[in-house]
């Protein structure tokens, strides 16, 4: 079964919070290094970050804002994706053989939109088809 919603943004919190921490303490040690701006043996982009000041703080923290939720998006499209065909297959199948109540228990196990969807019309299935709409 799915892990309930609230979980889910409590721990992507979690993540990100501990992320934006690390980095920023990352940030303000490269800078502390660099009072003149220039940061001795590092890359070009550090010393643009250090020579941007103050202001570059913010950026970065909504560059890592941003990131975290693009990654998160990426993995939850990435296990939403069913088999659409072998659901159909399976549903058909349960409908045909033991019928709506362990469809719907079929239904509810399985992951992703398209499963969802399908749930909820089969809990509106007696009320008639505009209710399934």
């Amino acid at each position: 079964m799915a892990e309930p919603f609230k979980s889910r943004i409590h721990k992507w919190f979690r993540l990100t919070v501990g992320a934006v921490i690390g980095l920023w303490g990352c940030a303000s040690a490269w800078a502390a290094n660099g009072v003149d701006g220039r940061v001795p043996h590092q890359s070009g982009l550090i010393e643009l970050y250090v020579t941007g000041g103050v202001f570059m703080h913010p950026i970065l923290l909504c560059s890592l804002v941003g990131l975290a939720i693009v990654l998160e998006r990426v993995y939850y499209f990435a296990k939403a994706r069913t088999n659409t065909r072998r659901l159909m297959g399976e549903l058909l199948h349960a409908l045909q053989d033991q019928g709506f109540e362990p469809a719907q228990r079929m239904l509810h196990s399985q992951r992703g939109p398209i499963a969802a969807v399908l749930h909820s019309g089969l809990l509106r299935a007696k009320k008639g088809p505009e209710a399934v709409e």
